[in-house]
Order: C-alpha cells, then structure tokens, then sequence
C-alpha cells in the first residue's frame, strides 16, 4: 500500500467531507448512510409479507453500505484488506452489479482516480478498475435529463490516457489489463440515449 503523508491523508479527508453526501444515491439509500426514505427502491419488487418482517440488521447494513464517505476514507488505509473491502462496498453501492450506477459516482470518481493513480497494491488497483468499469458500463445508456451521467462520462474520458497505461505488456493477461481494456472500449462506444 502506498503510503501517504499525514498532510496528504487529511486534504484527502477534507476533499471528502466538503461534499454533501445526502444529496447523492447509492444502490442502498441516500448516500450519507442516513435513511431518507425508509421504502427501498427494489421494495416494490417484493411481496408485502418480505417488506413487512424485514430484519432492522438488514436495514442498518444497507445504511453502512451506502455510508459513501466512510468507505471512501477507508481506501487510504494503511491495511490492504480494510482497503479492499472498502472497494467491495463502494462498488457495490455504486455501480451494483455494472448494471446500473448511482449518482453518488460522480463526487466520488476524483477520489477513487487519485486512489488509482497512487496505489502500488496491484489487488486494490484491480478492485478500483473494477469500480470504474462499473461506471464505464452504466454511463454507456444515459437518461434523457441525467447531467450528472454525462458528467461522469465526461470525466471518464478524459481519463481514458490513465486506464490505457495499465494494458502494458507485462500486465496483458492479467484482470487489470482486462478491466482496463474493457473501460476503454466502453468510452469509445457513443453511449445510448434512453427515455428512463
């Protein structure tokens, strides 16, 4: 893991805590971890008895998972695994499954790029290309109205030179070449404008 100077950790800190989280999405909820709405968007997709005997642990998983700013400072931890579990998290809340991303990616993506960028563990750089590839794949159909899809996209490709450095020769079977590959080629793709 890289290692970052107190100085640096606590710009990093700030740059987190100066967003306001709650007015972001995850997959789980209001991106602050605080509930908003305690009906879940998936809740209409369930029959009335599952959404009635919910388990309270269910619900304060959920408000952990979509805790953005957490996860986001728990990328910079010294521990690889506490690192990469905070990756876990926040690719889950998201860009849940690359089949959607949340709104919360766009204040979150300058961090996870910094992250990228100065990271030497090649796991936590496979998780964080993952992330990104969420992104990549969710921002390829865009919303009619969704600024912030088209801003992340945006951001995403003018990075496009930072995710072309990981397919080198040495890393061309790996999963990193992979997942980079696969963000590039997503960028390249004109993204498809639907009605939501």
């Amino acid at each position: 893991m890289s290692v970052h100077t107190p100085e640096e950790l606590q710009q990093i800190i700030t740059q987190i805590d100066t967003i306001d989280w709650s007015q972001y999405h995850t997959a789980y909820g209001n991106a602050s971890g605080i509930e908003t709405n305690p009906k879940k968007w998936w809740e209409r997709f369930l029959p009335m008895s599952m959404i009635m005997h919910r388990h309270r642990y269910f619900d304060e998983d959920c408000r952990d998972q979509a805790n953005i700013a957490k996860w986001l400072k728990i990328l910079f931890a010294e521990q690889e695994m506490d690192a990469r579990k905070a990756a876990s998290k926040l690719e889950n809340a998201l860009c849940r499954q690359h089949v959607m991303v949340a709104d919360a990616a766009l204040p979150a993506y300058d961090i996870l790029i910094y992250c990228l960028k100065t990271t030497d563990s090649a796991l936590l750089t496979e998780d964080l290309l993952d992330i990104l590839r969420g992104f990549a794949a969710g921002v390829s159909k865009i919303q009619f109205g969704a600024a912030w899809a088209v801003s992340l996209r945006k951001k995403l490709m003018q990075d496009e030179s930072i995710f072309a450095s990981y397919f080198s020769k040495e890393e061309e079977e790996t999963l990193i070449a992979a997942f980079a590959k696969e963000i590039c080629t997503l960028l390249q793709t004109p993204p498809i404008m639907t009605q939501g």
